[in-house]
């Protein structure tokens, strides 16, 4: 039953079968872990950008609402103007402290954002 090596001796058939699966089923598990990784990175519905002190993001996720993420990244207040796809909203101008963070949504995707200045 044991070699004269000292190791173990395998006497079943379902030994290397189950160490098989057993190794498959850890692969798919790194797969599923490491998948989600890759697809946020190469995610076509995320929208980023800057202009000016204003960096910003949003996302199209097709729930018909679109959040607009934005950060001031100047010292001074600023004015951001964001413009709606949607002829039935207006523009949307939000007045941002020096280095704040905040977000605007709307019911339609924006189709432009863009540094207004100082405030």
């Amino acid at each position: 039953m044991f070699p004269a090596s000292g190791g173990y001796e395998e006497t079943t058939v379902m030994g290397p079968i189950f160490r098989t699966a057993a190794a498959a089923s850890a692969a798919a598990l790194l797969l599923a872990v490491a998948a989600p990784a890759a697809s946020a990175a190469e995610d076509t519905h995320m929208h980023r950008g800057t202009d000016g002190c204003f960096s910003w993001s949003w996302r199209d996720d097709w729930n018909w609402k679109a959040r607009v993420y934005y950060h001031n990244r100047c010292k001074d207040t600023r004015l951001l103007n964001v413009a709606w796809r949607s002829s039935a909203y207006k523009k949307t101008v939000i007045k941002v402290p020096g280095g704040a963070k905040g977000s605007t949504e709307q019911m339609s995707d924006p189709s432009s954002i863009w540094d207004g200045g100082r405030a």
